[in-house]
């Protein structure tokens, strides 16, 4: 036998470590808020199908911007910083309101809050990583 038989972890595995899976889902979230940014931006027509409210102006620039926002928080997040999750908050609550504003489709508030859920819930087991500096540690 060698010294060492624990079996090796897959980078997505189940029993991965909450660095890993904050990571994951952070990048699955950054990913999808910037295919709908093209999307939002190369296909406006077919994107004002799904958020029909959208057609206003301030509506649309609006949810732009949110989107921007959020892409901020989450790299900062990613960075370890903990204005991050202030500013993903904020967001959060502004990416709902938004979506009223613009009829959005159910399932797009559903997976804003669950997304949330998710990431507030990690940031919590990953909590000290977050440096009160607002630097990384070493960890």
């Amino acid at each position: 036998m060698v010294a060492n038989d624990s079996p090796k972890r897959t980078f997505l595995s189940l029993r991965g470590s909450p660095v890993r899976v904050f990571r994951v889902l952070l990048g699955a979230i950054m990913l999808s808020t910037g295919i709908g940014v093209l999307y939002a931006l190369s296909d406006r027509p077919a994107f004002l199908e799904s958020f029909p409210g959208a057609a206003e102006p301030q509506v649309y620039g609006g949810l732009l911007l949110v989107a921007g926002a959020g892409l901020v928080a989450l790299i900062a997040l990613w960075t370890w910083r903990r204005w991050g999750l202030l500013l993903y908050g904020v967001v959060v609550v502004a990416s709902l309101a938004l979506d009223r504003m613009a009829k959005a489709p159910p399932a797009h508030e559903l997976t804003v809050c669950v997304a949330a859920v998710a990431v507030f819930s990690l940031a919590y087991l990953n909590r000290t990583r977050f440096a009160s500096s607002g630097r990384s540690t070493t960890h």
